[in-house]
């Protein structure tokens, strides 16, 4: 992307690089039985947005073993893998706890997600990232529309929770296909 002079992805995992949400759905309805869909929220999955039984059993059940079953998104992988090997900078970046690092290590390899760097210091630690250095957002939360470091932009894999007036934002870019997103770095 042109207004980079070394262009560098941050891309979230959760959601983005893999489907948290539908193994969340599942996981709660497995537990809890009920009947939530993965297009049911309004806002990421989140443990925050859930009931607090619900939210701490979801925090427990979220460990090594969940973080390396996860599903992954391979057309967004194949979106990583261009832009590695076009030369952009990319650090995979996730709000997870720092005990799921060495897990999520495993994650990335076994699906051979490309990147220069892994920035997993727990919650805030992607928004710490990104105020030392300038970089492209891959990430579906929308609360990083509106806490953007200076010069960076946010690109938002379209979800159920995408609320319309992130579309009006000038440093938000929400696409429907990977394609697009390579398109935005000129590939």
């Amino acid at each position: 992307m042109s207004q980079y002079a070394q262009p560098t992805a941050l891309f979230d995992i959760d959601g983005v690089l893999c489907f948290w949400e539908e193994w969340a759905c599942v996981a709660l309805n497995s537990r809890f039985e009920t009947q939530m869909l993965c297009t049911d929220p309004t806002q990421p999955w989140r443990p925050s947005s859930l009931p607090l039984a619900q939210a701490t059993w979801l925090n427990a059940a979220f460990d090594d073993v969940a973080v390396r079953n996860q599903a992954p998104d391979f057309k967004a992988i194949d979106a990583v893998t261009a832009l590695h090997a076009a030369g952009v900078r990319v650090v995979i970046g996730s709000d997870r706890p720092t005990q799921l690092a060495q897990a999520t290590a495993t994650w990335l390899g076994t699906w051979n997600v490309p990147y220069d760097d892994l920035v997993l210091v727990g919650s805030g630690g992607k928004l710490a990232y990104a105020q030392k250095h300038q970089v492209a957002w891959i990430d579906d939360n929308p609360r990083y529309a509106t806490s953007l470091p200076a010069g960076d932009h946010l690109y938002m894999p379209d979800r159920p929770w995408t609320a319309s007036w992130l579309r009006t934002l000038p440093d938000v870019t929400v696409f429907t296909d990977w394609s697009e997103l390579l398109q935005q770095f000129a590939l």
